[in-house]
């Protein structure tokens, strides 16, 4: 049996598009162009740029060409933490789930 994310239950419920898949910083870039919440997941101690693995979601908040500020909701909290792309590449694992208000 499938597993399925209560939260893509809930977001579909209230009209919301969710998708979650394997994806690259392309598609995170795409995502947010497109108006989605985008929430990777990412290993918390490569941003930290220390060693070690930690498994943790992040909200982007935005981006340019050189750097990506996302919202951290960990302990400490980081608002608006602003890194080069490098730095969050070398975190992200691959896993994306975003979601979008349907019109």
């Amino acid at each position: 049996m499938k597993r399925t994310d209560p939260r893509r239950l809930l977001f579909i419920a209230k009209g919301m598009r969710w998708v979650e898949r394997h994806g690259t910083i392309t598609d995170i870039k795409r995502l947010v162009t497109r108006g989605y919440f985008v929430n990777p997941t990412v290993n918390l101690q490569a941003l930290r740029k220390k060693g070690g693995y930690l498994n943790h979601e992040v909200l982007i908040i935005c981006y340019t060409t050189k750097t990506v500020t996302i919202h951290d909701p960990g302990y400490p909290a980081h608002a608006n933490w602003t890194m080069g792309w490098k730095t969050f590449e070398n975190a992200f694992t691959g896993t994306i789930k975003a979601w979008k208000i349907k019109k």
